[in-house]
């Protein structure tokens, strides 16, 4: 493999990861825009097992990469790749808002994944 083949594997990536985040981003976007004040839009993306989970990681993982000072180095500066992450958080939170919002279940839900995680982390020495 030459050094011109790696240079443009290494591009390749770079853009890969850049149209990924773009994506994801609009897909926040316009999911946030269907399900504001629309149940069976909510209860559609709700009724998808993988969902919940995702937007969940996604909006954790934003969290920590947001909030550490010392955000990965891709193609971007660290303070931009922190913007980045805070904005996706944000676009998580308002989804999960608006699905909070439009259907009762799960809320309940998400208190349970909650006491679960906490048990999980915290078992008590009984």
């Amino acid at each position: 493999m030459s050094l011109f083949d790696v240079a443009l594997a290494n591009v390749s990536l770079a853009y890969s990861l850049f149209v990924v985040d773009a994506c994801t981003d609009l897909a926040f976007r316009v999911l946030i825009n269907l399900t504001d004040g629309n149940t069976n839009w909510s209860e559609t993306v709700v009724s998808n097992r993988y969902s919940i989970p995702a937007i969940t990681r996604i909006s954790l993982s934003s969290h920590a990469v947001a909030m550490s000072g010392t955000a990965k180095k891709v193609a971007l500066d660290e303070e931009e790749e922190s913007t980045k992450a805070m904005d996706r958080l944000c676009l998580a939170l308002a989804l999960l808002t608006n699905l909070l919002q439009e259907v009762d279940s799960l809320a309940l839900s998400m208190q349970e994944i909650s006491e679960q995680s906490l048990r999980h982390r915290f078992p008590s020495k009984c």
